[in-house]
């Protein structure tokens, strides 16, 4: 399987989780199929970007139950750039913010995962 090896930039989310998800976030693993972005500058298993039921979001765990950044245009995408709608906790409430963009900033040549010694997450 390929992986892509893209470096995302998230921004315009306002509010109390402003700075937890604004800013880069890197390719790290596999995870359900698809490739899963750690914020850049985090610890490992926290501030992850990650596909799950069928939604991006990102949370402070990929075992989290409850997102804080979730996609909200209820379509099925391969890549989290291809979001149009993003909602956020704020703490006490979801909201959506038309402001929140997910970029690629810079690509690499997919890699056999075997070849970058990518970890494969399975369930």
């Amino acid at each position: 399987r390929i992986l892509p090896l893209a470096t995302l930039w998230v921004s315009g989310v306002s509010g109390v989780n402003a700075d937890f998800f604004n800013g880069m976030w890197q390719a790290h693993e596999y995870f359900h199929c698809f490739t899963l972005w750690q914020k850049v500058g985090t610890t490992e298993g926290m501030h992850k970007l990650f596909r799950f039921g069928g939604r991006w979001c990102a949370t402070y765990a990929t075992r989290t139950i409850r997102g804080i950044l979730c996609q909200a245009d209820g379509m099925l995408h391969d890549f989290p750039t291809q979001v149009t709608a993003w909602k956020v906790f704020n703490g006490s409430a979801w909201e959506d913010q038309e402001t929140v963009r997910v970029e690629t900033v810079r690509v690499e040549a997919p890699l056999l995962k075997e070849e970058i010694g990518v970890r494969v997450r399975r369930g």
